[in-house]
C-alpha cells in the first residue's frame, strides 16, 4: 500500500526535523520526547511511502530510535529525581492556621 508522496515526503521533513529539535532541547525528558516523536513520524513513510521515502524514513527511524535509546537513561533519571521531589513535597506537615493553634492551647 502506497501513500501520497507529498503526505511520505511531508511526515520525513517532520520527523527529520523533531529529530534536530531533540538534539536543541537541554531537558533530557524533552529530548527523549522529541526522538519518540521523530520516530513515529518517521514509521509512516518508511512503512506506506514510495522507494526512495522508504530509505530515509527507515534512516530516520533508526537514528531516532538510537537516540532514545541512548537517552532513556538520563530521562529515566530525571523522572526519578522529580518523582522524589513530589514526594518529599507532600511528605511535608501542612502549616497550621492560627484558629487550629488557639484550639490547642
Amino acid at each position: 500500500m502506497k501513500m501520497n508522496s507529498k503526505s511520505a515526503s511531508t511526515l520525513a521533513w517532520a520527523a527529520a526535523a523533531a529529530t534536530f529539535l531533540g538534539f536543541m532541547i537541554m531537558s533530557p525528558a524533552g529530548r527523549f520526547i522529541s526522538f519518540l516523536v521523530a520516530v513515529v513520524l518517521a514509521l509512516v513513510p518508511t512503512l506506506f511511502g514510495s522507494r526512495m521515502l522508504r530509505v530515509v524514513g527507515g534512516v530516520i527511524l533508526a537514528i531516532s530510535l538510537a537516540l532514545a535509546y541512548q537517552g532513556y537513561s538520563a530521562f529515566d533519571k530525571e523522572m526519578a529525581d522529580y518523582r522524589n521531589r513530589v514526594k518529599a513535597r507532600s511528605a511535608k506537615v501542612p502549616a497550621q492556621s492560627p484558629a487550629d493553634q488557639q484550639e490547642k492551647k
